[in-house]
């Protein structure tokens, strides 16, 4: 199965284990304002939960301004703290900018508008590790940034906050515990188990692990020194390569390609803009040769206050799939068009 995520297909591994002692920074020249966690989901929580503390939030009933189409997840990690809503109106005290499968928002807009509104801003680059708008790093431009490692490398666990404010650092060090270190553990096999064996009983035990994200906060040292290893054999590059050799090969069937400022791109996942007909028997195809699939609504605008909603097939790109794997992906879209 070739899956969105990169694999963990170990048998057994440590929660502890530090396989890795090189020095590749995972975030580079931005690596000394990154904060480790425990996994994206962990983020939302610490984040939120400061701005609630410094009244920002005044109650759970103040609202977060967010896009559509985003995990289900992420919303219910999110009431925890505050109530997230579509519209903007009073109640708003800050934006929540999720940049969709690692390609950019327009952020100087967004982030005049923040100004204009007194908003607090919050980049979500769950799907963009290290992706660039303008030459700046997503997940820069804002407040602060959330990351996470297993969208990108074979962690299983593993996410990642950066910030320059030093108050939202005071914050996360005081809020990172090894309190629940043992219940951490049991979190982390359960979330190998299913990627070694995603039968519906797992899932469900996964479903249940996500309700106590907020409690677990330091990131997993295996997490952690598996991604270090990985941006250290060229995994991103590697993703980005599969990425452009799809979209290259596909583009003469594209009924719409997405323009970007720079290049610089390492999506989460590569976007492709077919005719529905062709989008679905595509869907049907890929998954029955194994490529986990769908066909999601992509923000063509890139800009979440002026959103255009386009629907849009979304295939795996990451430095796991060989070159054979990425043939056959390319070949079973083009057998269809």
């Amino acid at each position: 199965m070739i899956t969105f995520n990169p694999l963990n297909l170990t048998s057994k591994l440590n929660f502890s284990d530090a396989l890795y002692k090189g020095t590749a920074d995972i975030f580079a020249d931005y690596e000394k304002d990154i904060k480790y966690i425990f996994s994206g989901k962990t983020a939302i929580y610490i984040l939120l939960q400061y701005f609630r503390t410094i009244g920002a939030f005044k109650n759970k009933t103040s609202q977060l301004l967010v896009p559509p189409w985003m995990g289900t997840w992420v919303y219910i990690m999110m009431h925890k703290c505050c109530f997230p809503s579509l519209v903007m109106n009073k109640d708003i005290a800050g934006i929540w900018v999720y940049h969709q499968y690692g390609f950019p928002q327009k952020m100087e807009l967004i982030l005049d508008f923040c100004d204009e509104n007194n908003l607090f801003c919050i980049e979500d680059c769950a799907h963009a590790l290290s992706s660039f708008y303008n030459g700046q790093k997503l997940g820069s431009f804002g407040d602060a940034g959330i990351f996470s490692l297993a969208k990108f490398f074979p962690s299983v666990l593993g996410g990642a906050i950066y910030t320059k404010n030093d108050r939202i650092k005071s914050f996360i060090n005081k809020s990172i515990t090894t309190d629940y270190s043992e219940l951490s553990q049991k979190v982390f096999n359960i979330r190998h188990e299913v990627e070694i064996c995603p039968t519906a009983k797992n899932m469900l035990k996964l479903e249940q692990c996500y309700a106590v994200y907020d409690y677990f906060s330091e990131c997993p040292d295996y997490s952690l020194n598996i991604s270090k290893k990985c941006i250290e054999d060229k995994a991103i590059e590697k993703r980005k390569t599969n990425y452009l050799k799809i979209i290259k090969e596909l583009e003469s069937v594209s009924t719409f390609y997405i323009e970007l400022p720079n290049k610089n791109i390492a999506p989460w996942v590569c976007p492709l803009f077919l005719p529905l007909k062709t989008m679905q028997k595509a869907t049907q195809k890929l998954s029955k040769n194994g490529v986990e699939c769908g066909i999601y609504h992509f923000d063509i605008n890139r800009n979440m206050l002026n959103p255009k909603y386009k629907k849009c097939l979304i295939v795996p790109c990451h430095g796991q799939i060989n070159d054979n794997q990425l043939e056959k992906i390319i070949t079973t879209i083009q057998s269809v068009t």
